[in-house]
Formats: C-alpha cells, sequence, structure tokens
C-alpha cells in the first residue's frame, strides 16, 4: 500500500536522458506513505545489468529476469548514486537491444506494425467484479462447475478485495515536473504515423522495405 500509481521509465532520446520514478523506503511497512518522487539521469551514466531469479516447486523449474539500470556520479566518478529496474522480462536481450538501439543507434520508437502505446489502467477488482455480474446468469449456464468453485470460495474472495481497494485508494499519483513533460512531448498517434514518409517513427515492414 500507499505505492506509486505507476512506475514507468522514459528514454529521451533527444535530450540523452532517462526519466523514472524512485520510492523511498518506509518506515512501517505498508502502513507508512513513502516518498515518491520523478528522476532523472544521463543516458553516459547508466549501466545496465541483467539479474537472474531462479524458483521453482516440487514439479517445475523457472527462471525469472529483471534489468536493473545502475547510476554512476559522474563520467570521472564510478559511485552508484542510484538505480531503477525494469522487471519481469521474458526477453531481456531482445529488450536491452531494443533500447541501446533506440538510444545509440537511430531505431525508430515503434516495431514494425506495432501501435502507439496507451496509458491504461492497473488492474482494479471493483471493475473485474461490475463485469462479472453483467454475466452472471450467462456465466451458471456455460461454467457451471467454475461459478460454484468461485461461490464457495466467496469469503478467501472478499479479503482479496478488500486488500485490493486498499491498494487502491492509498496509491500516490506521480506527478512529473514541467520540464520532463515539456522534454518528452506528446505522445505518438496514428496521425503522426500516418504522416511518418520516412519511418523515424515507426519501422517499416519488410515489405515495405523490400519494395523501396
Amino acid at each position: 500500500m500507499f505505492s506509486p500509481s505507476e512506475q514507468p521509465i522514459y528514454f529521451d532520446r533527444a535530450h540523452r536522458k532517462v526519466y523514472y520514478v524512485h520510492q523511498g523506503r518506509k518506515r512501517f511497512w505498508l502502513f507508512d506513505p513513502s516518498v515518491v518522487e520523478a528522476r532523472s539521469a544521463d543516458w553516459s551514466l547508466v549501466d545496465a545489468e541483467l539479474h537472474t531469479k531462479l524458483g521453482g516447486s516440487t514439479t517445475s523449474i523457472s527462471r525469472s529476469y529483471h534489468m536493473v539500470f545502475l547510476v554512476r556520479s559522474s563520467e570521472r566518478d564510478p559511485t552508484i548514486v542510484d538505480h531503477f529496474v525494469l522487471p519481469a522480462l521474458d526477453f531481456p536481450g531482445a529488450m536491452w537491444e531494443y533500447i541501446r538501439g533506440y538510444m545509440e543507434a537511430g531505431t525508430p520508437p515503434l516495431r514494425a506494425g506495432e501501435a502507439p502505446p496507451f496509458k491504461g489502467q492497473g488492474f482494479d477488482m471493483i471493475e473485474a467484479l461490475k463485469q462479472r455480474i453483467r454475466d452472471y446468469r450467462r456465466d451458471w449456464k456455460e461454467f457451471f462447475w467454475k461459478q460454484l468453485f468461485f461461490h464457495l470460495t466467496l469469503p478467501l474472495f472478499l479479503v482479496f478485495l478488500l486488500v485490493n481497494r486498499c491498494v487502491v485508494w492509498t496509491a500516490q499519483t506521480v506527478h512529473w515536473p514541467k520540464e520532463i513533460t515539456e522534454a518528452l512531448g506528446p505522445p505518438i498517434t496514428e496521425a503522426d504515423l500516418a504522416a511518418d514518409s520516412e519511418h523515424r517513427l515507426r519501422a517499416a515492414s519488410e515489405r515495405t522495405a523490400a519494395g523501396a
């Protein structure tokens, strides 16, 4: 609880900057708001490390990856003064190559066929419950055993509902400084892509590249 409402990482190629959200340590674990602030770092002072965690059970073993970006003090001082994390990566090598290509090799921000990103909302159990209520009768007809299981476990569901509401109610809104929002500019739109005849915003497909 009391966590940031969002934790995006923005890579600003034009200004050679990276913008990220820093969450300070909580004094009383769950029940104390931490200090949340937007920070920036020079791309030239950022180093990336790949961290791996091995987990498993009695039947399987899994490996999870996350990328840790370390921020050095200066070009001459290698002291690590901050860090930010890109968690839960399925293809860490491809992700790093995408970031490196964008920041250092002029790669378009969007891959061929990729749609502009949009800002979604976190999981809200109340909204999910509203959808379940609308489809209540249909679900009983089509998924009888699943519905029966859900009703038998309703007390446990109510606990999860309470926890989810506490997380939503206590989430801290991230306010990006004006200089950062101005540096990033407006998000890419479909109209921008339609006018992008040189494919600077979205990479050309193989068919388009072959035709050129």
